[in-house]
C-alpha cells in the first residue's frame, strides 16, 4: 500500500465530516439568506400587494360588507367608497408596511379625516331633510357609524394581519432577530468557506467531496419545495379575506421557487464537481498501473 493509499484512509473520516458538514452550513446559507431578504426590507410584501392586485380586491370586499352593513346602518356604500377609493387603499398598505418594518413598534393610524368628513356631511343632510333633531343618540350613532368604518376599512387594508402580529407582540419579536439571522447567516457562510479550504488542505479528490456536499444540499431544498409547488399545499390555506389570500400564497409561492431555484443551483454545480472528481480520479487510476509497469521493467 503506497503513501497516498495510506493518506485517503487515513483522512477518509476527516473527508466525510468535513463533506456532511458543508451539506449542513449551505443549507442554512441559504435558508438564512430567505430570512434575512424576508425580514430586512419590504420589497417582497409590496411588490405582492401589485402583483397580486391586492388593492382592487380589498376594494370589492369593502364594498360588499358596506352593501351588507346598508341594511343596519342605512348609511349608503357610496358614503364610503367615494371616499375610500383603490389608489387610496393601495398606498395605505404601503405606508402600513413600510412603517411596519421602519419602527416594529409603531401602529400607524390611516389618515380617515376624509372619511369622517363624509360621514358627517351625509348624516347633517340627512338630518336636516328629515327635521331630526341632533341630541345625544344622533351624536352616538355618528361616532359609531364612523368608528366601524374605520375598523372595517384598518382591518381590511392590514392584508399581512402586522397590526394582529403587533398586538400579540410578535411582530417586534421578529425586528429584533433581525441581527439574528444575519449572524447565523454570516457564520453559516464562513463555515462554509472554512470547510472548502479545509478540503482543499486534505488534497485527495477535493472536486469529488465538494460535489457531494452541494448536490446533497440542493437536494434537500428542492425535493421539499418540488413537492410543496407540485401538490399546491400552499394554495390550501384557507383565509376569509381574498386579498389576504392572494398575497400570502402569493409570498409564500414565490419563496418556495426562490428556495426552489437556489437548491437547482446548488445540485446544478454539485454534478458539474461530482462529474470532475470522478473524471479525475479516473485519470490518476489509470496513471498509477502504467507507473507500476514502468518501475517493474527497471
Amino acid at each position: 500500500m503506497n503513501k497516498n493509499q495510506n493518506n485517503h484512509i487515513h483522512f477518509f473520516p476527516l473527508r466525510l465530516l468535513f463533506c456532511l458538514l458543508l451539506t449542513f452550513t449551505l443549507l442554512g446559507s441559504v435558508l438564512c439568506g430567505t430570512a434575512v431578504y424576508l425580514v430586512q426590507s419590504p420589497p417582497l410584501l409590496l411588490s405582492q400587494i401589485e402583483k397580486q392586485d391586492a388593492a382592487q380586491k380589498t376594494y370589492e370586499s369593502l364594498s360588499q360588507k358596506f352593501n351588507t352593513q346598508y341594511n343596519t346602518t342605512a348609511v349608503p356604500p357610496e358614503v364610503y367608497l367615494d371616499v375610500i377609493t383603490i389608489s387610496w387603499i393601495d398606498d395605505t398598505m404601503t405606508q402600513w408596511i413600510k412603517c411596519a418594518y421602519d419602527d416594529p413598534k409603531s401602529s400607524p393610524s390611516p389618515e380617515y379625516s376624509a372619511l369622517e368628513d363624509a360621514i358627517n356631511t351625509y348624516f347633517e343632510d340627512f338630518a336636516e331633510e328629515n327635521n331630526y333633531e341632533k341630541d345625544e343618540t344622533y351624536v352616538n350613532k355618528l361616532s359609531e357609524i364612523t368608528e366601524n368604518a374605520e375598523s372595517t376599512i384598518t382591518t381590511a387594508c392590514d392584508i399581512y394581519h402586522i397590526q394582529t402580529m403587533q398586538s400579540a407582540g410578535i411582530w417586534n419579536k421578529i425586528m429584533t432577530h433581525q441581527t439574528l439571522f444575519v449572524i447565523t447567516f454570516i457564520v453559516c457562510l464562513i463555515l462554509s468557506i472554512g470547510l472548502l479550504l479545509m478540503l482543499f488542505f486534505l488534497q485527495q479528490n477535493v472536486s469529488y467531496w465538494m460535489g457531494c456536499s452541494f448536490f446533497a444540499s440542493g437536494v434537500l431544498l428542492t425535493v421539499p419545495m418540488i413537492v410543496v409547488l407540485c401538490t399546491k399545499v400552499i394554495k390550501r390555506f384557507v383565509l376569509k379575506e381574498a386579498a389576504t389570500y392572494a398575497v400570502f400564497t402569493g409570498t409564500m409561492t414565490y419563496l418556495a421557487k426562490f428556495i426552489l431555484i437556489c437548491g437547482a443551483c446548488l445540485s446544478i454545480i454539485g454534478l458539474l464537481l461530482l462529474c470532475i472528481g470522478i473524471i479525475s480520479w479516473k485519470r490518476k487510476s489509470s496513471v498509477i498501473p502504467k507507473r507500476n509497469k514502468q518501475y517493474e521493467k527497471y
